[in-house]
């Protein structure tokens, strides 16, 4: 679970920064 959202995060963080409510 964590392996896929750190990758979702990596790919987020670039379109949408939403991806740190994630970390």
């Amino acid at each position: 679970y964590w392996q896929t959202n750190m990758n979702n995060v990596k790919a987020n963080k670039s379109a949408h920064r939403e991806s740190v409510r994630d970390l």
